[in-house]
């Protein structure tokens, strides 16, 4: 749901692609799969041109590759409105939490019945030998 349209002036993002049109993708501390990705959509987007300008240079230094910068201007923003969406997830995690305390509930009334049953066996075996005690004595 849309609230309001947000203006900004030019506001820039940087992204790096190499000679094989592929884009730089950050994994970060102890990332997996691959650095140069084909989807603009997974690559690093850089605030300042200084943080990309920082990895053209590395990558010039440590493995000779040249990438280019690609400069994007964002002129506008939307503000997503997002009241629905968390007033559904708290409705479900209530949900959630109402069917656990049943279930658990249940099982405690299943162990109660469980021991309820025990008792009368024990408390029976215990009437009969009280009764085969009584027969010896006499």
């Amino acid at each position: 749901m849309v609230e309001e349209l947000i203006m900004i002036e030019d506001f820039k993002v940087y992204v790096l692609r190499n000679r094989y049109g592929k884009f730089f993708r950050a994994k970060g501390y102890g990332g997996y799969g691959k650095s140069w990705v084909d989807d603009i959509k997974k690559a690093r987007l850089y605030a300042n041109i200084g943080q990309a300008r920082s990895r053209v240079t590395f990558f010039n230094s440590n493995t000779g590759d040249k990438p280019v910068i690609i400069e994007f201007t964002i002129n506008g923003g939307v503000i997503l409105d997002e009241v629905g969406r968390l007033e559904e997830v708290r409705l479900k995690k209530e949900a959630l939490a109402a069917k656990r305390k049943i279930r658990e509930a249940k099982a405690k009334i299943d162990k109660l019945k469980s021991d309820l049953d025990q008792h009368d066996t024990q408390k029976v075996r215990l009437e009969q030998m009280e009764a085969e005690l009584k027969k010896m004595q006499g």
